[in-house]
C-alpha cells in the first residue's frame, strides 16, 4: 500500500499509570468481576479481570491499574457479548459509571479523548451522509454541466474543511488525526487525473494521509475497518 504518508507524532508525556474506575449505581444483575480487552489488531485479547466490590448504595465500584498501556482501544465487559469501547492511554484517569444493566451503555466521565472520540465519530457519520447526496447530487447533473460545477465546488469546500479539521488535530497532538486520517483523501470529481478512473484514483489517493507503518493503527479498531473498505473496495471499483 504505497502512499505518501505525514507521520503522526505525539509530543505529550508517556502515562506510566492508569487509574481506570467504574462505578455501577442502582444495577440489579448480579456481577463479581469485570474484565479488560484489549485491541490486538484483528481481535479483542483479555488483558486483566477485577473483582467488583459492593458500595453502601448497593452498587458496584472496581478500578483498574494499568502500568504503561500502550494507546489504543480497549474494552470494558463482563464477557466478549457486553463490551465498552474506552481509548486508554494518553489519561491518568478514566471514570465509567452508569446504572444500566448493560456495560455498553455506560458513561465515560473525566475524559476529554472519549469525549472527543465521541465527537469525531458523529462528524464521520455526517460527512459520509454528505458524500452519498454529493455523489447522488453529480451523477443526476451528468447533463447539465453548470450544475455539476457547483456539486464539484461543493465537494471542494468539504475536502477544504476536512483536512483543516485534520490539521487541528495534529496541531493539538491528538491521538483521534490518525483515525480521521482515513476520511481526508481529496475528491476524484476535482482532482482526479484526464482519463484516471475511479478505481486507480481510490487506489493511490484513499491512504496519502495515512503512516500505514505507524503500530498504533494496529491497536485501534475503526482503523482495521478502514483498511478492510480499503480492500474491499479495490475489488469493485474499475
Amino acid at each position: 500500500m504505497a502512499c505518501n504518508a505525514t507521520k503522526q507524532t505525539n509530543t505529550k508525556k508517556p502515562i506510566t499509570n492508569i487509574d481506570f474506575i467504574v462505578n455501577l449505581t442502582d444495577t440489579i444483575r448480579d456481577l463479581d468481576s469485570l474484565r479488560l480487552f484489549a485491541w490486538t489488531g484483528i481481535q479483542a485479547e483479555l488483558v486483566m479481570a477485577q473483582a467488583l466490590q459492593r458500595d453502601d448504595k448497593g452498587g458496584y465500584n472496581t478500578s483498574f491499574v494499568l502500568n504503561k498501556p500502550p494507546m489504543g482501544m480497549y474494552y470494558l465487559g463482563s464477557s466478549l457479548q457486553d463490551l465498552r469501547p474506552v481509548f486508554l492511554g494518553t489519561e491518568a484517569k478514566v471514570v465509567l459509571t452508569g446504572s444500566s444493566t448493560a456495560i455498553n451503555q455506560l458513561q465515560i466521565k473525566d475524559s476529554p479523548l472519549n469525549k472527543e472520540y465521541a465527537g469525531l465519530l458523529d462528524r464521520l457519520r455526517k460527512d459520509n451522509e454528505r458524500g452519498t447526496r454529493m455523489n447522488a447530487d453529480f451523477e443526476s447533473t451528468r447533463a447539465n454541466p453548470t450544475e455539476q460545477e457547483k456539486v464539484k465546488a461543493q465537494f471542494l469546500a468539504h475536502d477544504q474543511e476536512k483536512k483543516a479539521y485534520l490539521d487541528s488535530l495534529k496541531k493539538t497532538g491528538s491521538e483521534l488525526a490518525r483515525i480521521m486520517a482515513f476520511n481526508v483523501f481529496p475528491s476524484y470529481q476535482n482532482h482526479a487525473a484526464p482519463g484516471q478512473t475511479p478505481g486507480d484514483y481510490f487506489a493511490t489517493r484513499f491512504l496519502e494521509q495515512v503512516d500505514v507503518k505507524d503500530p498504533v493503527y494496529m491497536r485501534v479498531p475503526i482503523n482495521y475497518e478502514n483498511i478492510m473498505h480499503y480492500t474491499s473496495s479495490l475489488t469493485v471499483l474499475k
